[in-house]
């Protein structure tokens, strides 16, 4: 049995054969003048036909076929004039009577082959086809429907075999022909001949516009993005409103990130965001990736306008309005998002962020308690509220519901680790440290509970060779991670190899410059080594990182300590 695709092709194909061999017919001059009313008849779908009104010409044909019923040409052009307004069985039924009444119909025979491979009956097709080639072996019509068959089957080296002939003829079909063999090789994955026939059906018909999106995909699958790009611009040259061209060059240069094309040729799409949503969504995006926030949200306003309740859109609008700083906006769009839409999940972790952020942490608290009484099974939002209780200084809060979330799931991971975390702020570090080795036990590459067993393990100043390997098992899965390269530095100063810590807290310093942890922990590395005047600017640099109060005092210790260090150096 043929596919469903298979059957779509072989009528584009079929069709086209069709509107060549109506456009080229020369029936009128087989028509019996005799007949005069048949005649008559005949001459006025002749006109119908040239003025593309096919169903009056059927109608004039059939009147015509009424005053002359063994009339060839005019049952040729009954059968071609129904296949081409789509009327198959109608189509099928004069070309059979045709064929009736002429035998040696080669015409008639191309149109019932097509007929009959557009309904499965493929070895009919290629039996008529074959009788159509024996009589003319280089009949284009023939060979082309031929190599269309057997292409849709997926015999490309035959097809191929049959279109190379048909594109070798002499005739009006040589640059269709030559536009299938690039399809086919193609499909059969040799790309370079594609490109090559592709070009050469271009080169015979510069205004073969469907070409040049095929040679487009060609290109953009061999990697010529470039060309890729030249070949849907000349199409639009010839079509400006080409929507599908313009369409494909958008998805293009959307790949390749070149976000100012985009929102040029983006515009010129009449009513484009709610027209093409799909690619109005993708080009915001892309302007929110290059923080070209005001363009991005002109799309999704324009997006928002035609699909008022669409949280997608929404959750975007307020990505970008906090991005831009607009906190409020931000809000807003975020609390217009239903509790059942999919992004809700989402959308309400965030505007309970914001919320934090903006100092209304009790409506954080609120909003999120209440979203897992509606769902409360929902990780995201438990997880959530977890640091939101630790935010609130409520600690004994956010262990209870991590507890009470792994009563479900007692083998999440994150739950696991982020109980880990809590239990550690409590001060239970060896429960802490039996929850880091669970999530561990569930996930071996769970990078946040690696580093965070090995870090637990340099601060107790135990298990240093495990933490080790540990740190460096992350170290492989994230090598420009600061915060685990910090954990390996510090494993290194706890185990006494001060080079090797300095080593990898100077990294860390690097990839993470704002975080006085890792500032202290390079000046502690400075001081073990005896180089203290660079202890002191690090132990200044953290001071002046860290927000929490109650961790200055100890600073500013470490502080004077290096200053006194630098001037007994000099005293002796």
């Amino acid at each position: 049995m043929i596919t469903s695709p298979f059957r779509f092709w072989i009528r584009l194909f079929f069709n086209l054969v069709i509107v060549l061999m109506v456009s080229g017919s020369n029936a009128m001059a087989k028509v019996n003048p005799s007949s005069g009313v048949a005649y008559a008849y005949y001459l006025q779908a002749i006109m119908e036909k040239s003025s593309g009104r096919l169903s009056d010409a059927s109608r004039c044909l059939k009147n015509a076929l009424a005053h002359d019923p063994e009339s060839i040409a005019i049952l040729e052009d009954l059968a071609k004039v129904a296949a081409g307004i789509g009327n198959v069985q109608e189509a099928e039924q004069w070309a059979e009577q045709a064929i009736a009444l002429e035998t040696d119909n080669l015409d008639m025979k191309i149109v019932l082959a097509g007929i009959y491979a557009n309904e499965d009956r493929v070895a009919e097709a290629l039996g008529l086809l074959e009788e159509v080639l024996s009589d003319e072996p280089d009949n284009q019509e023939a060979l082309f429907l031929t190599g269309t068959i057997y292409a849709k089957a997926k015999q490309y080296p035959k097809a191929i075999e049959i279109m190379e002939r048909a594109a070798g003829q002499e005739g009006r079909q040589s640059f269709m022909a030559h536009y299938y063999l690039g399809r086919i090789c193609r499909d059969a994955g040799d790309l370079s001949k594609a490109e090559e026939h592709l070009n050469e059906a271009l080169r015979l018909n510069p205004h073969l516009i469907m070409v040049y999106l095929d040679l487009a995909d060609v290109y953009r699958r061999q990697g010529k993005i470039d060309k890729s790009i030249d070949s849907c611009r000349a199409l639009l040259a010839q079509k400006p409103n080409n929507i599908e061209a313009r369409e494909r060059l958008l998805m293009l240069l959307i790949e390749e990130k070149r976000v100012d094309e985009v929102i040029s040729e983006f515009s010129r799409l009449k009513q484009s965001a709610q027209n093409h949503p799909a690619i109005g969504f993708n080009v915001a995006i892309l302007c929110l990736q290059h923080k070209k926030y005001d363009d991005a949200l002109s799309i999704l306003k324009e997006m928002a306008h035609a699909y008022p309740d669409q949280g997608q859109i929404l959750y975007y609008m307020g990505i970008a309005y906090e991005q831009k700083g607009d906190t409020d906006a931000a809000i807003e769009m975020l609390e217009s998002i239903r509790i059942d839409d999919e992004l809700a999940v989402e959308a309400r972790v965030r505007l309970a962020y914001l919320l934090k952020e903006k100092g209304q942490l009790d409506q954080a608290l609120n909003l999120i308690e209440e979203s897992l009484k509606d769902r409360p099974n929902t990780k995201q939002w438990v997880l959530s509220l977890a640091n939101l209780y630790d935010a609130a200084n409520r600690p004994h809060d956010s262990r209870e519901i991590l507890r009470k979330a792994l009563e479900t799931t007692p083998d999440d991971k994150e739950l696991l680790f982020h109980l880990a975390m809590v239990l550690d702020k409590l001060g239970q570090r060896d429960q802490a440290i039996e929850c880091a080795k669970k999530a561990i036990e569930k996930a071996e590459d769970y990078v946040e509970a690696l580093n965070f067993l090995g870090y637990t393990y340099a601060e107790e100043g135990i298990n240093l060779d495990e933490a080790e390997l540990l740190i460096k098992k992350a170290l492989s899965i994230q090598p420009d991670d600061g915060y685990v390269t910090d954990s390996l530095g510090w494993v290194y100063f706890k185990k006494g190899k001060n080079d090797q810590a300095i080593l990898y807290l100077e990294k860390a310093h690097d990839l993470v410059s704002d975080d006085p942890v890792i500032a202290e922990h390079l000046g502690d590395a400075y001081m073990a080594k005896g180089t203290f005047d660079k202890a002191l600017q690090a132990y200044q640099e953290a001071l002046k990182l860290v927000k929490e109060s109650k961790d200055k005092p100890k600073l500013r210790k470490k502080i004077q300590d290096a200053q006194k260090a630098l001037s007994d150096m000099v005293d002796r």
